[in-house]
């Protein structure tokens, strides 16, 4: 399974900012109409936070989990200028040392009509769980999390949208700027530093509780054969996708090969396999 080429686009207006408990993403405007939600972080390298979007990004289509379509995006500053002209509030500071000129951001499509989290998190009956398209999904995310370290994905904080998909509802997974635990020197992941505790995984919801409940044993079986499928397509293509991350962006070498090397845990991956089912 290929992973396609990230495109990169340029802004013709930034259309607003978004407030959220952490990155404050700018909704921007390519010249055809169409929306992305956009992040930068500090200037310090590696640029973690804009690494890990791409990775994991990257990662899910391995893993055939839904994301938005991603980016690399070019806001010339003069957007900014004429936003901060145009609207009583200003860009909030955090964008003030963000260089745009000379920057690339990571964006990800507006992927459209969303349906109500709220109204599955706090668990579903069985004629919902029908509703689902693939409900395992959320299962996936949910390991996928365990195994990057994404620690910002949890019960109060979810993350992920829920999309019209073939008439049923379906899972699309956001933001992972938080993965490998907030670790900025990747040479210095290691197992022990990415287990989180467990209210801080989507797997501790009454949601995925009552997914696990009503998938039968023979999906459950497959799904962990689904998993390590997914570990072993992650790893054939490790090396295509992490030279997809800009080099701008301080990715080093002797980061990626230390990474290369921590996937291929056979234990490790095993046990974060069978990690959902008894969550």
């Amino acid at each position: 399974m290929p992973i396609k080429l990230i495109n990169t686009i340029e802004a013709v207006k930034i259309v607003r900012e978004v407030g959220t408990k952490g990155s404050s993403p700018l909704v921007v405007m390519d010249k055809m109409g169409n929306e992305y939600y956009t992040k930068t972080s500090t200037l310090n390298k590696p640029r973690s936070e804009l690494i890990n979007e791409v990775f994991c990004a990257f990662a899910l289509q391995l893993w055939k989990i839904e994301v938005p379509s991603i980016f690399l995006i070019k806001i010339p500053y003069y957007l900014v200028e004429r936003y901060n002209d145009e609207n009583v509030k200003s860009i909030s500071a955090r964008y003030t040392k963000a260089h745009f000129d000379d920057t690339l951001f990571f964006g990800s499509a507006n992927v459209g009509t969303t349906v109500e989290v709220l109204d599955f998190l706090p668990g579903i009956t069985k004629p919902q769980f029908k509703k689902l398209y693939r409900p395992e999904d959320l299962l996936k995310i949910g390991v996928f999390d365990l195994w990057v370290g994404n620690k910002d994905r949890k019960p109060d904080n979810p993350n992920f949208l829920l999309i019209p998909v073939q008439s049923k509802i379906g899972f699309c997974a956001i933001d992972h700027t938080a993965a490998f635990v907030h670790i900025s020197n990747y040479q210095e992941v290691r197992d022990i530093m990415l287990r989180m505790e467990r209210n801080f995984s989507i797997l501790a919801t009454p949601l995925a509780k009552d997914i696990l409940q009503y998938l039968p044993q023979k999906d459950i079986e497959k799904l962990k054969n689904e998993l390590q499928e997914n570990i072993d397509r992650f790893n054939a293509h490790y090396d295509q996708l992490v030279d997809y991350v800009p080099n701008e962006w301080g990715f080093s070498g002797k980061a990626k090969a230390h990474l290369k090397i921590f996937f291929q845990d056979t234990e490790r991956n095993k046990r974060i396999i069978n990690s959902f089912i008894n969550y």
